[in-house]
């Protein structure tokens, strides 16, 4: 036997955890997507921004107002929204009819988001257009619809419907401003306005008095004042967190723990507060006993020098930081797994943490192999590194033999008998060195098969190992024209009815028990046709169902009676396949090359989890999933081995989510086309006329999660009644109907795989061309009838005229005739009686 010693050939080198560290303060830069000019922002500088009841994102800059539905910034300025006063926007706010408030250096204006026209401009200093007493700082609403905004120089206005703009003077101070860089916020029915230089004034709502002034530290405070669950009302001060206190018109100092040169504040959905400086922030989360637990985390590089001016929250829990540098978006989603085996989480510089082989051993020792080496964790949580990269094999794939060893299948070094807890290495095979002189001992798959001989893949080929003489030897399976053996498998698995399949590039080939070979493939026709070739892996469930996981087009479902398809269209994560598991609540989880999708048992709806849900990364390595005894789910990927335990996964989200228009556009006459901002079209009865080009319509859903990541599907009924998936794409277009009415019906799920609560029904009608419709076609018939009625009566006329002219003329012939009768009868009695 040849013993393979790591490290000098001598002493395994054993690590322990000691040397895995967790960095103090852990980065957010996962679940941070940031938008600048390059995404079409009309500029870097950003001042404010919002969500709004229709969910659209509007974000203030020095260049004009932007309005973002998750795929497309639209700009709105002075060119293109008639009565903007400017395009330097200071500040935003939806008031309660849900018209927007759009602050600007020069005064406000009121946009209303149905029509998308501005309908009043507010300029305080009515004398003077460019007067800093028309800057806007602050812009907010009361519950009664009434409206309070502060300027640059600290005046503080009111705004009633009934009565318009009034002035709400400060008493305390001679010039009767409330200082600079103020902020308010409303509690308990009066109005605090908080500024950098005069401290805190408490404003009666309903006398527009100020009742008191206090807390004023001299160039203290960053003048942010923010409401809280918890706390009833916060004030920012430069050195500490502050409330009121138990007497009247004081304040207390409140979480120490947050630090101090604070910048901004923020309190979430789940009731966490954020203590957010200009490249970190703190977070308080309340405990079970009531009490906060502190994490810091580090957003920017502070090399970057961003500066943050506005943070807020969107209703799916992202996190928005309006800055100097453009707009980042943090992913506040809730952690569904755990990782360890990361790369930032070893000093070793030669550390790789892309992982392979997984492995339960009866003792209940987890192991891991990858290009890491190979790592045990045991059943105490001790990690444990048995051996590390160096000579450079990889553990592809891991197989218990007994309490003390296991067989580790090595790219590079086939299969080696490895020591459980010293980690030393012997080579298995007696005519190893006959193998190793090309690619195959460079292992990528394999499995214990049931008759305790290994089926092997490796770099260009498939061979087995004999457990009995410890020698490998080439195999000969063909089918039709594949030669399959001669090229390498992604998996090999043997199911429950002792059948074994091999994934290959051109399908997958199956052994069966009687030494009969089957082809899955596209080339072939009934049971045994799949739409795709690369096969990746195999899976078969509790329910004898088989599972196959395409490299290129998805997961197909067989069972005894169909088959049935999962891609990217009805919201799988990604097309190419990893590896597949079944919980124990007969769930089937998929790893792909962009997440992890869950397909519910039943109903097959499909949940996806990415970086923003806890993952080290979206990319998993093929092959490399296991689960535990205990239910609890592994799988390896390209930053270390990620762990859910599913009974214990509780979704973070409920559909609460909707879908909306974006915008949409329809044809006017040949060179011009109608644009419809929002949900405006829904208000609108639709006819398109039929010479008339296209109906074309965007949509977004209100879940900024990942927005590539949600789907659409719609029905075109009057055209077609199936439901026609559109993947990621947020647009369609139709061009061509036939006249007639049409209902566009349009669904969304968001990127977790959540359908959304509503749809989006727009009805219209394509017109008939002018000379097909029913009255052009009733004057075409009466034009008709009157041109044969004419034609048949002047026809008739004639005919009338010739037989008066006949009998005109018979009658002027009788008389002549008669005459001359006469007059030769006088002539003949003359004659007669002469």
């Amino acid at each position: 036997m040849i013993v393979l010693n790591i490290r000098n050939l001598i002493i395994p080198r054993l690590f322990t955890f000691c040397v895995i560290i967790i960095y103090a303060i852990n980065t957010f830069s996962q679940s941070i997507t940031h938008y600048t000019e390059s995404d079409k922002l009309s500029s870097r500088w950003t001042e404010h921004g919002i969500q709004d009841r229709s969910g659209f994102i509007w974000i203030a800059t020095k260049n004009g107002l932007n309005r973002f539905d998750g795929y497309n910034f639209e700009v709105f300025n002075i060119s293109n929204l008639l009565g903007l006063l400017c395009n330097q926007i200071t500040y935003l706010c939806e008031d309660k009819s849900g018209n927007l408030w759009i602050g600007t250096e020069k005064g406000i204006n009121i946009l209303n988001l149905e029509t998308y026209k501005i309908v009043q401009t507010l300029i305080p200093d009515t004398g003077k257009i460019s007067s800093s007493e028309n800057y806007i700082r602050f812009i907010l609403p009361n519950s009664n619809g009434d409206m309070y905004f502060t300027t640059y120089t600290g005046s503080l206005y009111k705004f009633e419907s009934k009565i318009g703009v009034t002035k709400i003077e400060n008493s305390f101070d001679k010039d009767g401003s409330f200082g600079s860089r103020t902020s308010m916020a409303i509690f308990k029915e009066h109005l605090y306005i908080y500024s950098e230089s005069k401290g805190v004034h408490k404003i009666d709502l309903k006398l527009n008095k100020v009742l008191s002034y206090f807390g004023q530290h001299d160039q203290q405070h960053v003048g942010l004042v923010k409401n809280s669950k918890k706390y009833g009302i916060i004030f920012c001060s430069k050195k500490y967190l502050e409330t009121l206190g138990s007497k009247a018109d004081t304040l207390i100092s409140i979480l120490p723990e947050m630090g101090n040169e604070i910048f901004t504040i923020l309190e979430d959905q789940e009731g966490k507060i954020w203590s957010i400086k200009n490249d970190s922030i703190t977070i308080a989360k309340k405990t079970l006993n009531g009490d906060f637990s502190f994490t810091k985390k580090l957003i920017f590089n502070p090399n970057d020098n961003v500066r943050i001016m506005e943070v807020f929250e969107d209703s799916s829990n992202n996190i928005w930081f309006c800055t100097n540098n453009g707009i980042y978006k943090l992913a506040n989603e809730k952690e569904k797994f755990s990782n360890i085996l990361r790369q930032n989480q070893f000093i070793d510089k030669k550390y790789i943490s892309s992982f392979r082989g997984i492995l339960e051993d009866n003792n209940g020792n987890m192991f891991f192999g990858g290009y890491g080496g190979l790592f045990k964790n045991d059943i105490n949580g001790n990690m444990i590194r048995l051996f590390d990269q160096d000579p450079p094999y990889t553990p592809y794939v891991l197989i218990d033999k007994n309490s003390e060893e296991l067989y580790a299948l090595c790219e590079g070094f086939g299969i080696q008998i490895v020591n459980k807890n010293t980690g030393e290495a012997r080579q298995a095979g007696t005519n190893y060195n006959e193998f190793r002189n090309y690619k195959g001992l460079y292992l990528v798959g394999g499995i214990l098969a049931n008759d305790g001989d290994f089926w092997l893949s490796s770099y260009d080929h498939i061979l087995r190992f004999n457990n009995e003489n410890k020698e490998y030897y080439s195999v000969n399976l063909k089918y039709k024209n594949y030669q399959f053996t001669d090229y390498p498998a992604n998996q090999i698995k043997q199911l429950s009815n002792g059948s074994i399949w091999f994934c290959t590039n051109f399908g997958a080939f199956v052994l069966n028990k009687n030494n009969k070979i089957v082809h899955y493939g596209k080339e072939e026709k009934g049971k045994f046709h799949i739409p795709f070739d690369v096969v990746n892996c195999v899976f078969e469930d509790s329910e004898n169902g088989i599972w196959i996981g395409s490299g290129t087009d998805g997961l197909a479902h067989l069972t005894n009676d169909k088959i049935e398809y999962f891609s990217i269209y009805n919201n799988l994560a990604d097309n190419t396949i990893a590896s597949i598991l079944e919980d124990n609540d007969k769930n089937i989880w998929v790893a792909t090359n962009n997440g992890i999708s869950k397909i519910e048992y039943g109903t097959k709806k499909i949940q996806n989890f990415y970086k923003v849900n806890g993952l080290s990364s979206n990319e998993f390595n093929k092959g490399s999933a296991y689960k535990s005894k205990n239910g609890t789910l592994y799988f390896g990927g390209v930053d270390g081995i990620n762990i859910c335990n599913p009974s214990k996964l509780v979704d973070s989200k409920i559909a609460n989510s909707k879908i909306h228009l974006s915008k949409c556009e329809i044809p006017i006459d040949r060179n011009e086309t109608q644009t419809f901002l929002g949900n405006s079209i829904l208000r609108q009865k639709i006819e398109l006329e039929r010479n008339l080009g296209y109906f074309y319509c965007e949509f977004f859903i209100d879940d900024y999660l990942k927005s590539n990541k949600n789907t659409f599907q719609y029905k075109l009924e009057g055209y077609n009644e199936n439901w026609v998936p559109l993947a990621s794409q947020n647009h369609v277009r139709f061009a061509g109907l036939a006249p007639g009415r049409y209902k566009l019906r349009i669904q969304g799920t968001n990127a977790l795989g959540i359908k959304v609560k509503n749809e989006i029904v727009i009805p219209f009608i394509v017109n008939q061309v002018f000379y097909k419709k029913w009255w052009f076609i009733i004057l075409v018939f009466i034009f008709v009838s009157l041109v044969v009625g004419y034609v048949i009566w002047t026809r008739f006329q004639k005919i009338k005229a010739i037989s008066n002219m006949r009998i005109r003329l018979a009658s002027d012939l009788h008389d002549d005739v008669g005459g001359i009768l006469t007059k030769v009868a006088m002539q003949s009695e003359i004659l007669e009686d002469e």
